[in-house]
Parts: C-alpha cells; sequence; structure tokens
C-alpha cells in the first residue's frame, strides 16, 4: 500500500466507521521524537512507519492509545 493510498483509506475509514476516529492524534512525532524512541528501544524504525509518525503521530484507536 502507498502513502496515498493510505491516506486514502483512512478517509474512508473516518467517513463510515466515525466511532473509531472520534479522538485527536496527538501532534506529528519530531525526527528528535523518532531518534529518541528508536535510542531507547535500540532498534531502527521502518521507514514507513516513521513517515506515518511524522505525518500522524499517535492517537486513540477504538479505545486504545497506539504509536
Amino acid at each position: 500500500m502507498t502513502r496515498d493510498e493510505f491516506v486514502q483509506a483512512l478517509g474512508q475509514s473516518r467517513r463510515q466507521y466515525k466511532f473509531w476516529h472520534l479522538s485527536q492524534p496527538t501532534e506529528p512525532a519530531t525526527e528528535s521524537d523518532i531518534e529518541r524512541l528508536e535510542s531507547t528501544l535500540g532498534i531502527r524504525l521502518p521507514l514507513q512507519y516513521r513517515m506515518f509518525l511524522e505525518r500522524y503521530g499517535g492517537g486513540e484507536f477504538g479505545l486504545s492509545i497506539v504509536y
């Protein structure tokens, strides 16, 4: 799935399943936030996930907080 396809699917999901998208996302992650997370975990996040965090940040999905 490309980034554009994901954005389109997310928009469709927001329209179709409004309950799951009631909460507001957190602020997008900064490069510094991501580097600190990677350092703490001792891993390198996949590029696509880094891009997701930089665009959308974390937030809630359903009743769970996700990042």
